[in-house]
């Protein structure tokens, strides 16, 4: 009866072990979906913030046009105010789709090899126009092809992006650098700046969904472009990061595997 007794104390010391296991996983699922629900509620919240202000000024200088009549000149610029802020909104619900598809998995992409550094050099060239426009020399460093096997075009969105945020933000250095380097294994492209860092207040929260928003609102955009950039890269077998920052500039590094030139020549 004694080994009986015993027997059954295990396996209820067991089974409670069990029991303890089960709850710990049900409470980390709960809060898992507790924090997903609010991030959720996050993000509906921003998409609604986002939207309301350029469908504010649609609606205001709608029902000023219809209010008329106006000379041309004033017609014109209520007009062009219009066209600005429906494309900014088509910029926006463009880039939700996007960020949608990405983490879905379902966005389409064209890989195959290239070379890392012709897309950077393209990615520069077609920011001139807003270099031009904040006094800023974009500087592509020169260096050996650097292969990898990736989607031309998504690669080159995300060094847009990464470049243009450097723009905008090159602080007093009127200079934004880009490189490219093989490290190990890894094909690795740095866009730095010498502006005025990003606090650690943002840090935290660079690559979430309306969190890439910083610097002055005049400037800042929806959020979601280094969000897209970090989904971009992960589909591409890549990492985004944030490698430094402080008050003597910021560095954002895309990394990709490295491929071989041999393959690429075949």
């Amino acid at each position: 009866d004694s080994q009986e007794a015993m027997r059954a104390a295990r396996a209820l010391g067991v089974r409670s072990i069990e029991l303890e296991r089960t709850a710990a996983e049900l409470r980390a699922a709960n809060a898992s979906l507790t924090a997903l629900l609010e991030e959720k509620d996050d993000f509906l919240s921003r998409v609604s913030h986002e939207m309301r202000t350029p469908l504010t000024a649609v609606r205001s200088f709608a029902e000023l046009l219809a209010e008329g009549p106006h000379d041309a000149a004033r017609t014109d610029r209520f007009i062009g105010i219009i066209a600005a802020e429906a494309d900014r909104l088509t910029r926006l619900l463009d880039d939700i789709l996007d960020l949608a598809r990405l983490e879905g998995g379902v966005a389409p992409m064209s890989m195959g090899l290239l070379d890392a550094r012709e897309v950077v050099l393209a990615s520069a060239a077609a920011l001139e126009g807003l270099a031009e426009r904040e006094g800023v020399r974009v500087k592509v460093e020169e260096g050996p092809p650097l292969f990898v096997n990736a989607d031309a075009d998504r690669l080159k969105q995300v060094l847009v992006n990464l470049i243009s945020n450097a723009i905008k933000f090159h602080g007093d250095v009127p200079v934004v650098r880009v490189s490219g380097s093989v490290e190990g294994e890894q094909v690795v492209l740095r866009v730095i700046d010498e502006g005025h860092g990003i606090s650690p207040s943002i840090r935290t929260r660079l690559f979430t969904k309306f969190g890439g928003s910083w610097g002055q609102e005049k400037r800042a955009g929806a959020g979601l472009g280094l969000a897209i950039s970090r989904q971009i890269m992960a589909r591409l077998d890549g990492e985004l990061a944030l490698e430094r920052t402080g008050p003597d500039g910021s560095v954002f590094a895309a990394q990709l595997p490295k491929a071989d030139r041999i393959a690429l020549a075949s």
